[in-house]
């Protein structure tokens, strides 16, 4: 009877591991040129930037639109996005957009990008972007 317990209990286990192991996650994080090339390919594409809206004011992707991830609304602005389709997130560095991509992810949200770097490692690398 010991033997079955344990087996039975050895095989939940092995189980609740493979499908923990094999949940794929909806974020994706590339280098500044992936990101342009996916952005670019991508029709009906949801580029946000999440840096208040100061930061936005000095200079901001090409046709971005500002939700703070740190204002106490971001989760109800960003709901009335299309969850399904791609978002592209980014911020100064990656930090706060991987804050984001990670609650974009709870709220259902099917391919979400994150630029590696932020808009620091975009600017480095000679990328256009804008100013108010």
């Amino acid at each position: 009877m010991k033997t079955l317990s344990l087996t039975i209990i050895t095989l939940a286990t092995i189980t609740l591991c493979v499908v923990a192991c094999n949940k794929t996650s909806a974020i994706m994080s590339l280098n500044a040129e992936n990101f342009e090339e996916k952005l670019n390919q991508t029709d009906a594409a949801q580029l946000i930037d999440v840096r208040t809206p100061e930061e936005f004011k000095e200079s901001r992707l090409p046709d971005a639109v500002n939700f703070a991830v740190n204002d106490e609304n971001f989760a109800q602005k960003i709901s009335q996005l299309d969850k399904n389709q791609p978002v592209f997130l980014y911020c100064r560095s990656g930090k706060r957009s991987i804050k984001a991509a990670q609650i974009l992810e709870k709220l259902g949200f099917t391919t979400i990008y994150n630029l590696e770097g932020g808009i620091l490692e975009w600017k480095e690398k000679g990328k256009t972007t804008e100013a108010n």
